[in-house]
């Protein structure tokens, strides 16, 4: 059985490239779709948190599970995205004058061509575009401000009901709600 014949640096390229955009295409779809299923489930369950005579404690926990899970997925997510989008720029650049330079290398730890400090400085640029996406920025300021309304709810609730329904007389207090 004869071994199949190399791929050329320009077709490796084309084939590398558009598995790159695919894959990012496919990060931002599951970043996307998961980040908004956990977002409103967690938002869910502290709505109903205030609506319920028990169990009000288990479902400040699930809430606040799913949010910190909205979290991690969505910048999980986005590292492999900004990831891939690098090494489709490193390519993309090299498709400009391939031949001055050479293909790029893989993207994995172990390859041999690369000094030993380069994925430190691929991070720190991961990290940099992480920052700059307005939908992590956006899910921190929506995590940000439901945590810190939660624990404000939990430290004034009596007077927060008393504002919210000061007809009613039967107010339970969180720490009620907890016993």
């Amino acid at each position: 059985m004869s071994q199949p014949e190399p791929l050329s640096d320009m077709e490796r390229y084309k084939l590398e490239y558009k598995e790159l955009g695919d894959s990012i295409r496919h990060f931002s779809t599951v970043r996307a779709t998961l980040t908004t299923f956990l977002t409103t489930a967690g938002l869910v369950c502290l709505a109903v948190m205030t609506r319920v005579e028990s169990g009000g404690i288990y479902l400040l926990g699930v809430g606040l599970l799913f949010l910190c899970s909205a979290l991690f997925v969505s910048l999980s997510f986005s590292r492999r995205t900004e990831t891939h989008v690098l090494r489709q720029i490193a390519l993309r650049d090299w498709s400009h004058d391939p031949g001055r330079q050479t293909y790029p290398g893989s993207m994995k730890m172990h390859d041999p061509k690369r000094p030993a400090w380069w994925w430190i400085e691929q991070e720190e640029e991961v990290r940099r575009r992480m920052r700059k996406d307005p939908m992590n920025r956006l899910l921190f300021l929506v995590v940000g401000t439901v945590i810190l309304l939660v624990l404000l709810a939990i430290m004034y609730d009596k007077q927060l009901r008393h504002a919210l329904w000061p007809e009613s007389p039967e107010v339970i207090t969180a720490a009620e709600m907890i016993r």
